[in-house]
């Protein structure tokens, strides 16, 4: 987030500082709103990094209500159970991987734009 951040223009947000911004209200209707590709990016590398905290969940939850959704799916296959259903298990990897698809599927172009802004000075 910091390059983003630091390409940003000073020079605009020193123009909304004169026509009567203060410094937060510049922030906030200048900076964000030109840092939003690099915001969005940085979210989806968060929610997806946060999804597969595979390790962490299995090793600290100790409550079947607390597992996560990865978790729950290793469970279902290595548990306690005489075999495997495929089916359940496929739809339940299924549903596992949907949200995050999805979210990836609808921010994209912001996701390739966040990407590619930081990476080139000119």
């Amino acid at each position: 987030m910091k390059t983003f951040f630091d390409d940003l223009p000073v020079e605009v947000e020193e123009s909304a500082e004169v026509d009567g911004c203060g410094r937060l209200g510049s922030f906030a209707r200048i900076a964000l709103p030109l840092a939003a590709p690099g915001l969005v990016a940085t979210v989806i590398f968060t929610y997806i990094l946060a999804w597969n905290e595979f390790l962490f969940a299995l090793v600290l939850m100790r409550s079947l209500h607390m597992f996560t959704l990865p978790v729950t799916e290793y469970i279902f296959y290595y548990g306690p159970t005489s075999g495997v259903r495929y089916n359940v298990a496929s739809m339940q990897a299924l549903l596992a991987i949907l949200p995050v698809l999805a979210l990836s599927l609808y921010i994209q172009k912001y996701l390739v734009r966040g990407l590619t802004f930081g990476a080139v000075k000119g």
